[in-house]
């Protein structure tokens, strides 16, 4: 099983809404797919699309009746539909869901091993990882007219996941530290964190000034002060300082 982590900013889909039972899922929501795509010219014209014209993001966006895009229990609701602009009006019999950006775990799977997957993701990756879903999964099919192939979307944090050490956004897998094994942290990003060990033993105070220092340089920073005045705030709340490391 390959997972990737995701930072996915705000988006929008218009789609074909149902609820059901979780046991049930397939017989309730494959007919949500077969209504949103028989009726696709009702909203066609709103849809973002990629250069082949077909629409650059078909969604399963889930949620919970009682907490929207909260996790299923024993009942769930389901979005079967596309992205389209924030703006676009969803027609009569249409609903329009706006899902917050999210940093995501991915996993690629085909839809014989999607059971397999999920709970293997869900009751042993996440844990060994220290990792925690803040919603609901949620389904990309990257290939419109494959259902055969689809991204599963767990949210592991609201927004952003920030290195534990200098804050640094872990938006990819190239930025995740690693362990001595090889295994992926999501701790710590590849800068602070390699082989298991962290890469300096600089003290909190040393860390803020050479992020100041590298941000300064990118043109990150216009004030300098300010930036290092909310670090000094920020910092000592994370992980690898959190009790006066």
């Amino acid at each position: 099983m390959k997972t990737t982590i995701k930072y996915v900013p705000e988006f929008t889909v218009v789609g074909r809404l149902g609820q059901g039972k979780s046991e049930e899922g397939p017989q309730w929501i494959l007919p949500l797919w077969d209504q949103a795509n028989a009726q696709y010219g009702m909203v066609e014209d709103i849809v973002i699309k990629g250069e082949s014209g077909a629409p650059k993001g078909m969604w399963g966006i889930m949620g919970h009746p009682d907490k929207f895009l909260g996790r299923w229990d024993n009942e769930g609701l389901y979005l079967a539909g596309c992205e389209i602009e924030a703006d676009g009006e969803a027609p009569e019999g249409w609903t329009k869901w706006t899902v917050p950006a999210q940093t995501y775990l991915v996993a690629d799977v085909t839809q014989t091993a999607y059971g397999e997957v999920f709970g293997e993701v869900i009751e042993q990756y996440m844990p060994k990882h220290g990792l925690h879903m803040v919603g609901a999964a949620h389904e990309h099919y990257p290939e419109p007219g494959n259902p055969q192939r689809v991204e599963l979307y767990f949210p592991i944090a609201e927004n952003y996941v920030f290195c534990q050490s200098c804050g640094m956004p872990l938006t990819e897998n190239e930025h995740l530290g690693t362990e001595e094994d090889g295994d992926v942290n999501y701790d710590y990003c590849q800068y602070c964190y390699q082989n298991g060990s962290f890469t300096g033993n600089q003290t909190m105070e040393e860390m803020v000034e050479l992020c100041l220092q590298y941000g300064g340089d990118s043109g990150m920073f216009e004030d300098k002060e300010e930036a290092r005045k909310a670090m000094l705030g920020w910092f000592p709340t994370l992980k690898r300082w959190k009790n006066g490391n």
